[in-house]
């Protein structure tokens, strides 16, 4: 199960807002379609740690021992000399990178928050709509089915006539067939 999973995490689109949580996690009901059976979040957590829709990463982090009992990941950590010097270098630019506002950001988070309010405008609109909708659907329905007594009892009269004349055209044809082979023989 564990594998079907992951194949259906890797089939997930980061840019479909239908397969992710508001906090980015993947939806268990879009799993269990592709999946064909429930999953919890647990099963997900399990088959992709740290799957998220930012980072969907299916690389699974399992440490390898070594012969001394330390694993791969431990012996992986301990600095080199040329890490040591680089490692400094690039957390300041990170650093640097996330402080440092850019001209322009203002703009684009006034037009995201006004994008947001728009889209959850319109997805209330829309429920609104959808709740008229019904209401004239089944309005219709009923004022179909609304049918007086008397008009069904002249559709029943007006079917059982039909059937009748649709028997007598039956009986007439296998009359005039038994007629047609009496003279014969």
């Amino acid at each position: 199960m564990e594998q079907k999973i992951r194949d259906a995490l890797a089939e997930l689109d980061t840019q479909n807002d239908d397969h992710w949580t508001a906090e980015g996690l993947p939806r268990l009901d879009v799993m269990k379609d592709m999946v064909g059976e429930a999953v919890s979040r647990a099963d997900i957590t399990n088959a992709a740690k740290g799957f998220t829709r930012k980072t969907p990463n299916l690389e699974v982090e399992k440490p390898e021992q070594t012969g001394t009992g330390e694993t791969v990941d431990a012996q992986a950590t301990a600095p080199t000399e040329a890490q040591d010097v680089q490692a400094p270098a690039a957390q300041e630019d990170e650093e640097q990178e996330e402080l440092e506002p850019v001209e322009g950001d203002e703009a684009v988070e006034k037009e995201f928050a006004d994008a947001t309010a728009n889209y959850h405008a319109a997805q209330d609109r829309l429920r609104k709509a959808q709740a008229a909708m019904d209401v004239v659907t089944q309005r219709r329905a009923r004022e179909a089915a609304k049918v007086s007594d008397s008009h069904t009892v002249k559709a029943y009269q007006a079917s059982q006539n039909a059937q009748r004349e649709q028997q007598a055209r039956r009986q007439r044809a296998l009359a005039e067939a038994m007629a047609a082979t009496r003279t014969q023989y």
